[in-house]
């Protein structure tokens, strides 16, 4: 098991995979979250003096911990990050906002970079969360539970459409509705077997292209909305085919149930 940890904030340089053609990169078809709709969704920030740089996305697990994706913590540990929550803009600060620091980093021991179905971390804080209406945990379904239907994704990825497009993020927290297409269909249209995507993975569409998640969206949640505030993360944003949002370009994410009972022991209080 990789760990990191952190005596003041160590972090990390996010790496993305890079397929194909040049990007649009940003959530597509997402539109402006509104405020409290995603209170779960949280900014990884690296920070320097008194400044920030959004990086990645998480999810809030309870008040100490974090979900996340290994990728986004896999090269570098001579940063310093921060978790932001409560905020829907990266921008600015709000009155809302929560600003944690890191205590460890805890990486899946089968993620060794690049796109892999291990793509999973557990981010323990410096200090806890205080709960509001608009800072909430997700729950985590059943080990090895198949989910499908309609997930719910955010995230304020680069909007730049270079093939480089680094950190022109969203101000604003985007969000769109998507589902989750079957496994097989997955498969196929990311070239079979022997590639980086196996059964520890979901895919969202839609295939027809125009929505999609993108750089910078990495480590956020693909979450199930089932009313009185319970919100079951089933994915992990991981990676994309390039172009986002483009024909047979699905958005890949861990499959959080593959990966339940790891999540569980290293998010115990």
């Amino acid at each position: 098991m990789k760990s990191i940890t952190l005596g003041v904030l160590w972090a990390v340089t996010f790496i993305f995979a890079i397929g194909a053609a040049a990007p649009e990169r940003r959530i597509f078809g997402g539109t402006d979250a509104f405020t409290g709709e995603l209170p779960y969704q949280v900014s990884i920030q690296r920070a320097f003096l008194t400044a920030r740089t959004h990086i990645c996305g998480g999810t809030i697990l309870n008040p100490l911990h974090v979900l996340t994706a290994a990728s986004c913590f896999w090269t570098d540990s001579s940063s310093r990050f921060e978790i932001v929550a409560g905020n829907l803009r990266i921008d600015r600060p709000a009155d809302t906002q929560q600003v944690l620091g890191i205590f460890w980093i805890r990486m899946h021991p089968g993620f060794t970079g690049g796109t892999s179905s291990f793509d999973v971390a557990v981010v323990r804080t410096s200090s806890a969360f205080f709960f509001t209406d608009l800072i909430r945990p997700v729950t985590l379904p059943p080990f090895d539970e198949l989910p499908s239907g309609l997930v719910r994704v955010g995230g304020w990825g680069s909007t730049s459409n270079s093939i480089l497009p680094g950190n022109n993020f969203a101000d604003v927290l985007q969000k769109t509705n998507v589902l989750i297409v079957p496994w097989n269909e997955c498969l196929s249209v990311l070239g079979g077997p022997g590639g980086p995507f196996d059964e520890r993975n979901i895919c969202t569409g839609p295939l027809s292209g125009g929505i999609s998640t993108c750089t910078g969206d990495a480590g956020g949640g693909a979450v199930q909305h089932l009313g009185n505030d319970v919100f079951l993360q089933v994915g992990i944003i991981t990676w994309n085919v390039l172009p986002c949002g483009g024909i047979n370009t699905p958005s890949i994410y861990t499959r959080v149930s593959a990966f339940t009972d790891w999540i569980e022991a290293n998010a115990a209080l």
